[in-house]
């Protein structure tokens, strides 16, 4: 059970990458244009993170009254709003 988690964290890492480096190279920022001639306008960009992690724990742990003995979870880590 435990090599299946690892080689499934280990694949979403991976897929996350390629996913990753293939938006890198596409426009990150949004303009709002505010006349015609396109000179003048708002800039606006968000970057965040995704944190994945897989721990053992020590026996006897519980997780919301459940024993176990290894935990996987996924948290939203900051997210920055920059507008220009």
């Amino acid at each position: 059970m435990r090599k299946i988690g690892l080689i499934l964290l280990l694949a979403a890492l991976i897929f996350m990458a390629f996913i990753l480096s293939a938006t890198a190279q596409t426009e990150k920022e949004v303009k709002l244009f505010l006349n015609e001639e396109k000179t003048h306008w708002v800039k606006g960009t968000v970057l965040g993170q995704i944190w994945v992690r897989y721990t053992d724990l020590n026996p006897g742990s519980t997780v919301f009254g459940t024993a176990k003995d290894q935990v996987f979870d996924v948290g939203p880590k900051p997210i920055l709003s920059i507008c220009v």
